[in-house]
């Protein structure tokens, strides 16, 4: 977890602030405090001056020990053991640890290393380890000579074959003396080995621990919470900006120093089935899932904690235990299903809606994929139909999820047996969406290229090149009569409401909603109580935009937009938004009833509304013409998500049409046809 924080270092951009500090003059090597070692120190003074962490931090009396030590150690130490604390926690071979130049030569970095030891920052003897683990550590060249030493391995063998065939040596033969020969090779490999350094695992506990809690008052989302060593660097450097907020909290994260400990349990089990599930390695998602599931049982069926936990607004639940718990059991589900292992993915799903309490967003989706597993592969449809109907019933599911469930529940209610049938309203079978205006245009596809599946990325070609279907629609609408477009999905709109709402987001005293002065947003921003802690402001914006002109929420916009320029913000995408009169431009195309119904969305459910938006938006200033375009390529359709968006603009009256993308010379789909 340790390289999270300083990807810089290893990956070379260390480098790039090397080069910005070439015309510093550096007097004494060994007083320079270097960027990495700077922001260290000011992440362990930050939380250790929390008052809201430090009494949990310095309930483990080890932690305020350990702190004195470290501030006690000169400065050359202190940069060393940053150094490798922020490397992969193993055994360092001394050759490994190339930072002789840096230090001066190689006998004052042999130095700093007795005074990490001897200052117990670091170990250096190594402990009762397998020798299959000792052997790993060897070099090749060590392998070899080890393997000469007791007749192992002939002609040229990798270091892999060595291992095998030492281990297996081990295995059967023993010394003339009857000593157990395992134990003779192991001490020749130590020999070999040299000195080994690793960091000491209980000071490392705790410095990790101030990290983590630097990381989760930040929020994993910004850049100092992605990365805080390096991102303290850019703020320091003014490359990186964060929007001005009022720091206001009543209450800690977390009520002990144990509960805090179980909530870094289950963090280091999500980020091990998220990483193990990104690289398809479905059987470990699967033992991670089984290994965390006990736990899970435990957290839900406790009555006490549940009630506890419930009473705090959704944001605040992230950072539970049981809510990370939650995430692994739906990253093991979803490898199951990989897996082919459907029953035991069935009862999964079926128990994570058995409570409400944590990450409630997400019950659509549990009950659309279990529904799915009942039709497809048990073929219990009545089962999956009373399913049906209890998720579209269930207030904590999500529109765009509810309109997945009804369409389902419609596909099957013919094949339903009649008691089912009797069950199911017309009301919870007929709501539907606003179809479109369908258009079609006619592209030349790269005869490298085929249309295949849902999903697959047709190249059409263009005269600078190939390009993508969207590139392609927005070519031909640019020359159909507007001036101005972007392939922006929902990022355009999105930066409106920030815009039009920044005062809301970042001004408003909301207790605990801000906890560090590096978050980019808000805790609450994508849960529901967004909206209802600040309803009255809200209700007050809306009011105020639908009843004044454009050229004054014009003018709003382009003062916050003047103010915050490059500010880090999930809100507004700078970099859409290059100048003032694009930004008017833009705003003028739209009428005052539009930009309130517009706010009243995101503000209402930010997280439901940043998917599903259509590709392009379209807009010609002079004109005051504005469209929104969804564009289809090959056997694509249109989701749930981009219908309730496309079913929105439709009736705040914004021009909003899906495009297909054919190639030349396939099957008409609609009547209106353009050639590109």
């Amino acid at each position: 977890m340790a390289e999270v924080f300083t990807a810089a270092i290893e990956s070379g951009e260390e480098e790039e602030v090397e080069r910005s500090s070439k015309n510093v003059e550096i007097v004494d090597e060994s007083t320079v405090v270097p960027y990495y070692l700077e922001s260290f120190r000011f992440i362990v003074r930050s939380i250790s001056e929390d008052s809201s962490l430090n009494t949990l931090l310095f309930e483990d009396p080890l932690c305020e020990v350990v702190l004195q030590r470290f501030e006690k150690l000169q400065t050359s130490a202190q940069r060393l053991y940053v150094r490798l604390f922020l490397r992969k926690h193993v055994w360092l071979k001394r050759e490994k640890i190339r930072y002789d130049k840096e230090f001066g030569d190689a006998a004052a970095v042999d130095g700093l290393l007795d005074e990490l030891c001897r200052g117990s920052f670091l170990e250096s003897h190594i402990p009762e380890m397998e020798l299959e683990e000792i052997l790993g550590m060897l070099s090749l060249p060590q392998m070899k000579e080890l393997a000469k030493q007791f007749r192992i391995g002939v002609g040229n063998p990798s270091k892999k074959e060595l291992l095998v065939l030492t281990l297996k040596k081990v295995r059967e033969q023993r010394t003339p003396f009857g000593l157990p020969l395992g134990k003779i090779v192991k001490n020749a490999a130590v020999k070999l080995l040299g000195k080994v350094y690793r960091v000491r695992n209980a000071e490392k506990e705790i410095f990790m621990r101030v990290l983590s809690l630097f990381q989760l008052t930040a929020g994993f989302s910004s850049p100092i919470g992605e990365n805080p060593i390096f991102g303290l660097l850019q703020l320091n450097m003014g490359v990186v900006k964060f929007p001005v907020c009022e720091v206001l909290f009543d209450h800690s994260l977390f009520s002990s120093l144990d509960e805090l400990k179980r909530f870094e349990i289950a963090r280091g089990m999500l980020e091990d089935a998220n990483l193990s599930f990104e690289e398809r390695r479905f059987p470990d998602v699967k033992s991670i899932y089984l290994k965390a599931l006990p736990a899970w049982e435990t957290i839900v069926e406790d009555k006490g904690l549940t009630a506890k936990i419930s009473s705090l607004p959704p944001y605040q639940r992230k950072f539970s235990s049981g809510y990370l718990y939650t995430k692994v059991m739906e990253r093991g589900l979803e490898a199951l299903e990989r897996l082919d292992e459907k029953s035991d993915a069935i009862n999964g799903y079926m128990q994570l809606l058995e409570q409400t309490t944590y990450v409630p967003h997400h019950r659509g989706d549990w009950f659309n994929r279990l529904t799915i597993l009942l039709i497809r592969v048990d073929k219990r449809l009545d089962a999956a139909a009373k399913l049906l109907l209890r998720g579209i019933r269930d207030h904590l599911v999500r529109p765009q999820h509810r309109l997945e469930l009804c369409d389902r529940l419609r596909r099957i209610s013919n094949r339903l047996t009649a008691p089912t049938r009797k069950q199911i309203t017309c009301q919870e079978t007929s709501w539907t969406v606003r179809e479109p205006v369908v258009v079609e245009i006619r592209g030349k596809l790269c005869p490298t290229e085929q249309s295949g599946r849902s999903g697959f990325h047709a190249m059409f070609m263009q005269q600078d090149g190939a390009s993508r279907v969207e590139e392609l629609a927005l070519t031909h609408y640019l020359e159909a009569g507007f001036s101005q477009g972007v392939h922006a999905e929902g990022s355009l709109f999105t930066s409106l409401f920030g815009l039009l709402c920044w005062d809301i987001i970042y001004e408003q005293p909301i207790a605990n909603v801000f906890r560090s002065k590096y978050q980019t947003a808000p805790l609450d921003l994508t849960c529901p109580t967004f909206h209802t802690s600040r309803k009255a402001a809200i209700e007050a914006k809306i009011e105020t935009i639908t009843g004044q002109s454009i050229a004054d929420s014009a003018a709003a916009c382009l003062a916050v937009w003047n103010q915050q320029n490059g500010v880090h913000t999930p809100v507004v995408s700078w970099d859409l938004i290059p100048s003032c009169e694009y930004l008017s431009g833009l705003l003028h195309c739209f009428q005052p009833r539009q930009l309130g119904r517009i706010v009243h969305r995101y503000a209402n459910d930010f997280a439901a509304v940043r998917a599903g938006f259509p590709d392009l938006t379209l807009w010609n200033p002079v004109t005051k013409a504005l469209k929104v375009v969804e564009v289809k390529g090959p056997n694509d359709r249109l989701s749930h998500k981009q219908s309730i968006w496309i079913d929105f603009l439709m009736d705040i009256g914004v021009d909003v049409e899906v495009c297909h993308v054919v190639a030349s010379g396939a099957k008409r789909k609609s009547s209106v046809l353009e050639d590109v």
